[in-house]
């Protein structure tokens, strides 16, 4: 896999590329645009996967609002950063994060986003195909992941990411 888009969260100057954040994963006043972790991953696998199941409709990133898009694998199928949780990942030869949750979505992704038209359907396909546990919310329409910062570093489009060996995998 590999780095794709960064649509928000752009950064200036020096530290353009550069990822870093608080180790907890919780917002805060000093995170703007942070719903529950500094880093929002979601898969070209998933944006693949959310197209297969809604054929009609404009399947577009920006409609998810992820700051890293991990390009996957040829042949990845699925929501597979559903797997990620409670995973650490390097991107690039810095930054490593920790994957701490599913991106439970709400009605955000529905609404008309620029040229992209409303589309009620882009979160009951989630709804109806990708419903996990958050926390001790229940189970709830998920597309992505939130991950923490554990090691700060600099990215760039293209970068390798890699799955770690869990903390207690030795």
């Amino acid at each position: 896999p590999a780095v794709g888009a960064c649509p928000r969260r752009r950064r200036r100057g020096a530290d353009r590329g550069r990822i870093a954040g608080p180790a907890g994963g919780a917002s805060g006043p000093a995170l703007s645009f942070v719903d529950y972790a500094p880093v929002h991953l979601l898969t070209s696998a998933t944006l693949d996967r959310i197209g297969s199941l809604h054929p009609d409709g404009t399947v577009d990133l920006r409609r998810y609002r992820p700051n890293l898009v991990v390009r996957t694998a040829p042949g990845a199928a699925g929501f597979v950063e559903n797997r990620w949780v409670g995973r650490r990942l390097r991107i690039g030869a810095q930054l490593v994060v920790r994957v701490v949750v599913n991106t439970p979505r709400c009605a955000i992704p529905t609404l008309a986003h620029g040229e992209l038209p409303r589309d009620t359907n882009a979160l009951r396909v989630l709804a109806d195909h990708n419903r996990l546990p958050v926390l001790d919310r229940g189970e709830l329409a998920c597309a992505g992941v939130y991950a923490q910062v554990v090691e700060p570093g600099t990215i760039r489009h293209g970068d390798q990411v890699s799955l770690l060996p869990s903390d207690g995998d030795g």
